[in-house]
């Protein structure tokens, strides 16, 4: 049996065509696939140097901000008589309340001496509106002295017969942060 060129041609054909489906099955799609992960791989690697830059660049902003802190601490660690701090911190809360509350009153705690500063503890009682709180405690938030504020409490007034507008009893514990004067000098 003689093969004509047209069957040459067919099986020729079919024989390629099977040859290219074998090797897209067996090899081509794993070395697309193999191909495609190093491209995702080094895509991440990209990205990860990239990161890692930006990370450099953040490093030398949190520096320089550190620095800016370290500044500001030297300047607040001016060295102050306790016993003169006292009255500057009672002007400055009456200055920080001023028409935003009613019956201020001021109770000191016992001063916590330490070694390297001392503590001023101070619990606050006013009345306001509810309004004028926040406005009351970011004008104390902005004392000369570093501060800690503590247990605020706030309390609504019950009362029918009085109408006015300072209808909140405020109560604040207040932490100063003072350094002493150096005895050397």
């Amino acid at each position: 049996m003689k093969i004509s060129t047209r069957e040459k041609t067919l099986i020729c054909v079919t024989l390629v065509f099977i040859f290219l489906v074998l090797y897209f099955n067996l090899f081509y799609k794993k070395i697309y696939q193999e191909i495609t992960i190093m491209k995702d791989q080094i895509h991440r690697n990209k990205e990860g140097i990239e990161t890692t830059t930006y990370s450099q660049a953040q490093v030398d902003e949190l520096k320089n901000k550190i620095l800016e802190l370290e500044r500001r601490s030297n300047q607040i660690q001016q060295t102050v008589d306790t016993k003169k701090v006292t009255s500057q911190i009672i002007v400055f809360i009456e200055e920080a309340i001023e028409d935003f509350g009613l019956g201020t009153k001021l109770t000191f705690s016992d001063t916590q001496d330490h070694k390297e500063y001392n503590v001023i503890t101070i619990t606050l009682n006013f009345e306001t509106n509810y309004d004028n709180i926040k406005k009351i405690i970011s004008n104390i938030e902005k004392a000369p002295w570093p501060l800690i504020m503590d247990n605020i409490k706030l309390n609504k007034k019950q009362s029918n017969l009085i109408s006015t507008s300072f209808d909140w009893d405020v109560e604040v514990i207040l932490h100063f942060l003072i350094f002493p004067k150096d005895k050397n000098s």
